[in-house]
């Protein structure tokens, strides 16, 4: 596998470009589009533990929580996703569902695929807007992309539309109206350069994502640790 830092960086700059469109608001996780009323996503993704970047992310989001336009994540939330298995379901209807009993074969392909992979660095800086959420970008060169990519081939995964454009990174907070949109993102433009800190990834987990009804923010309850 080819690093490609200056690569991953034009691409973050791209997504930066589309800052002044108008933003994703997130009013339910389980009634909208994607979710259509389930309730336990599957999927894999490394989680942001250090103390110190912690301490740093909620810092920014201190400053982001006074714009109208904004709702900031808690820690425990903290995440770089992977790549999404699909919705968890007693029995499948949909071609982006899972079921229960599926997932032992998941755990065994996801461990099979994982062992080539070490333990790598990832850079955690500058801020940028993904549609429906405010982000730090985790700079690593290609690696997660590359684990993504993989993590595709598997049979029975939800096919992405992202193998070429996936970018992984870190949401601090999200979207819960337009109001103040403009004014913030000349905020984010001021903080752009952002530097958050560094941390090892080595260890990537398969977790449900249990999607609220009435909350706010899913709970993530890890279900396989896989070590690099």
């Amino acid at each position: 596998m080819k690093l490609d830092w200056e690569k991953q960086v034009e691409e973050y700059n791209m997504v930066w470009e589309r800052r002044y469109q108008t933003p994703d608001v997130t009013e339910s996780w389980v009634e909208n589009e994607w979710a259509h009323g389930r309730k336990q996503y599957l999927t894999f993704l490394i989680k942001v533990k250090d103390d110190e970047l912690i301490k740093n992310v909620k810092e920014i989001q201190t400053e982001l929580s006074k714009y109208a336009c904004v709702e900031t994540f808690p820690p425990e939330y903290f995440h770089i996703t992977i790549k999404g298995v699909g919705f968890l379901v007693p029995q499948k209807t949909e071609k982006d569902e899972i079921t229960t009993d599926e997932i032992p074969r998941i755990i065994k392909e996801a461990r099979t695929r994982l062992n080539k992979y070490s333990p790598f660095e990832m850079k955690l800086e500058h801020l940028n807007h993904f549609f429906s959420a405010i982000v730090v970008q985790a700079h690593d060169g290609g690696v997660v992309r590359h684990i993504h990519k993989n993590f595709g081939e598997i049979p029975g995964f939800i096919k992405s539309r992202y193998y070429q454009g996936y970018l992984p990174h870190l949401s601090i907070a999200q979207y819960k109206s337009a109001k103040e949109y403009t004014e913030f993102i000349k905020h984010l433009e001021q903080e752009r350069n952002t530097k958050v800190g560094h941390i090892k990834v080595d260890r990537i987990q398969l977790i449900i994502a249990h999607l609220p009804v009435e909350g706010r923010f899913p709970k993530l309850e890890t279900v396989e640790e896989f070590l690099l």
